[in-house]
């Protein structure tokens, strides 16, 4: 039996099964299931399946757990394409395959480039890490850029480790688990070598590379310990604005039948008339809250809304579609209002970056005939990054959806000079999908990363706040009215990864360069 065991782990099903149970390993650590611990070994079965097999093999192992993982991560899309998007079946099946299969290109990458990682040990344990963060950079700009479910996504509520997100971004966070992933596997190789795992590795390199993994961890530990508290320190002495979220749980089937738009105004001006108190400064509506061209069409509604802000002494942002007149044709925006105290709109922030099949049609101009296919998809043009909405002495970093999702987004704003992040979205299009909830854990890291509070209005959920440390004050159920108020701290002051980016993606594609070709190449 123990002949058969050993002959068998080496084989082919077994490889496979073991690089299907990866891919649901890691689906599991993400929201909404939420076992963020998974995380930390959930690499262990794709390592030792590719463990000293040919380029190509490892790369279709590690495609098969991309493609497992991310079906299971994304599978929603199938639903907003079809659903709300006009997308028939013939089409929304197979873009969300496409989806998971491009995805899946990195997750293959990195199997066949990390597969003969027992050879040299100590090099591959930082080689994989720093692999890891090039993919998920690489995967965060090219083309539209898709950064929503990235490795530390899963750590969200595990404030200690995430709190190195000021000096790194998210990246750092995905490699301390890749870095975990690594060195287990290593130790792992080392006390079974010769048998499962191929080639010898000396128990003393695999005892040197869970000590080398554990330092780093226990660092990066205690740098959020730290931080932690100092920041909390920092949130007290800081000035500190009231502000309220207002969740309206607009039925995305009437929200645009203009029949339904007064009792959509009436919906918010009652919720935000029970949220608000004398101190309430800032009040916040989501997304397209008002289902019109606000200030444009509909002047009773828009002076509904006006006059909602002048009653109750408010700043009011709320979300609507404003458009532009020009020579040839209107240019429309997904835009965000700031309505000032006095009931006067003091500002406007366009949408920089749109969702493709969502909100614009990629290479239409090229390809004509997909719009046939895709005939409710909106027309947006993007607006400017990075303008900050002033509003007496409070600066709004105001992104719209999908826009959380990007780091340098968020980042830009802060530049311009916002104290307080602000993202407003519809995610109804998801309904009581996984997806609202992974929406909502990547601002969270925004948060971190920028030592912003962050204040998140959706239609249906989840609205509620960040603190600058990541931790979540507040969060509201899905698909219900409802409204959440506190008190947010102002901080001023830059982390580095505001004033320097993605310095550390780039140190390690730098990294990687060097551990690729630097050195006797392993036979």
């Amino acid at each position: 039996m123990a002949v058969f065991f050993k002959e068998s782990i080496k084989g082919p099903l077994i490889r496979l099964i073991a690089a299907m149970c990866s891919g649901v390993l890691l689906t599991l650590a993400y929201p909404q299931a939420d076992l963020w611990w998974i995380a930390w070994f959930a690499f262990l079965p794709l390592l030792f399946a590719v463990r000293n097999k040919s380029w190509s093999a490892a790369f279709g192992l590690g495609f098969l757990t991309g493609l497992i993982h991310n079906i299971g991560l994304v599978y929603w899309v199938d639903g907003v394409m079809r659903q709300y998007g006009g997308l028939p079946w013939y089409a929304s099946i197979p873009l969300l395959f496409l989806l998971a299969v491009y995805l899946s290109v990195y997750m293959g990458l990195f199997a066949a480039f990390t597969r003969k990682g027992p050879v040299r040990p100590l090099r591959s344990l930082f080689f994989a890490p720093a692999l890891w963060v090039c993919l998920e950079y690489v995967r965060t700009y090219l083309i539209t850029g898709f950064p929503w479910g990235l490795l530390g996504h899963t750590q969200y509520q595990n404030l200690e480790i995430i709190q190195i997100a000021d000096l790194t971004g998210a990246y750092g966070v995905s490699a301390l688990i890749i870095l975990v992933n690594y060195g287990l596997y290593l130790l792992g190789a080392s006390l079974y070598s010769g048998t499962l795992f191929g080639p010898t590795l000396s128990r003393t390199r695999g005892m040197l590379a869970i000590l080398l993994t554990g330092m780093i961890v226990g660092g990066a530990y205690y740098y959020g310990v730290f931080r932690l508290d100092q920041v909390k320190q920092s949130c007290k002495g800081a000035e500190a604005i009231e502000v309220a979220v207002i969740q309206g749980n607009i039925d995305q089937n009437i929200k645009w039948n203009p029949a339904y738009q007064e009792h959509t105004v009436d919906t918010y001006v009652r919720l935000t008339k029970s949220a608000v108190s004398p101190k309430t400064e800032l009040a916040i509506w989501p997304e397209s809250a008002m289902p019109f061209y606000f200030s444009a069409t509909e002047p009773f509604l828009t002076a509904r809304v006006l006059n909602e802000a002048r009653e109750d002494h408010l700043y009011l942002l709320t979300g609507s579609m404003s458009f532009e007149r020009t020579e040839n044709e209107p240019i429309f925006y997904n835009s965000a209002f700031l309505i000032g105290q006095n009931g006067k709109v003091l500002g406007k922030y366009d949408k920089a970056h749109l969702v493709p099949w969502g909100e614009y049609v990629p290479l239409k101009k090229y390809m004509p005939f997909i719009n046939n296919l895709v005939e409710q998809v909106s027309d947006f043009s993007p607006g400017r990054k990075g303008e900050a909405l002033p509003a007496n002495g409070v600066s709004l970093g105001v992104l719209i959806c999908y826009e959380i999702i990007f780091p340098s987004l968020a980042r830009h704003q802060v530049l311009d000079g916002a104290n307080l992040l602000v993202t407003i979205t519809n995610d109804a299009w998801f309904g009581r999908s996984s997806a609202p909830y992974q929406h909502f854990s990547t601002a969270v890291f925004r948060a971190v990363e920028n030592r912003r509070a962050v204040a998140r209005a959706a239609n249906t959920g989840v609205s509620g706040f960040i603190d600058p440390t990541g931790d979540i004050l507040a969060a509201t159920n899905l698909f219900v009215e409802d409204s959440r108020t506190t008190s947010l701290p102002l901080l001023k002051t830059e982390t580095l990864y505001t004033e320097l980016g993605d310095l550390f993606a780039f140190i390690c594609m730098g990294l990687v360069m060097i551990l690729m070709f630097a050195g006797p190449k392993p036979k």
